[in-house]
């Protein structure tokens, strides 16, 4: 017999971080397509089709809450990306991240799903309306670019 789904979970996915011990609980995951650029050549009167550059849309996370640590890792990765204050950024190295992301199943501990992102960096951050009749104290929609992605589970 199948087991019923917890209709009533809210955070179906978690992102970790390795080496930075953040740990997010996310309601919405946009996980990309990743694909490959078809290049065509021509000769005679025929086109030959070759596989080009893999192209990896963006990662998109929405209703965000930090497990552990503070709530404003996102700025603080947008602002070393480029800062407008002081004109500039960081190296690569000081704004990128690796990140796991992995959906849980309906007991909220076992893993049914695993993706490898490399190379995120923070592209875009959306908070929403600010509701003083909730205590929620979430981030609405983080948009992370990413250059490597893989499939585990």
């Amino acid at each position: 017999m199948a087991k019923v789904r917890n209709t009533l979970k809210s955070f179906q996915f978690v992102m970790e971080v390795p080496g930075r011990g953040n740990q997010f609980l996310i309601q919405k995951a946009t996980i990309p397509e990743k694909e490959i650029e078809e290049v065509t050549h021509g000769g005679a009167n025929t086109l030959e089709k070759t596989p080009g550059m893999v192209v990896i849309p963006d990662l998109v996370l929405e209703n965000l809450i930090v497990n552990d640590g503070p709530d404003s890792w996102a700025w603080e990765l947008m602002r070393s990306a480029q800062d407008e204050v002081i004109g500039g950024g960081t190296l690569r190295e000081g704004h990128t991240f690796d990140g796991i992301l992995r959906e849980l199943g309906p007991d909220g501990v076992t893993t049914v799903g695993m993706w490898e992102f490399g190379n995120l960096w923070v592209k875009k951050i959306g908070h929403g309306d600010f509701d003083r009749t909730t205590s929620d104290n979430m981030i609405q929609t983080v948009t992370l670019s990413c250059s490597r992605m893989q499939k585990i589970i």
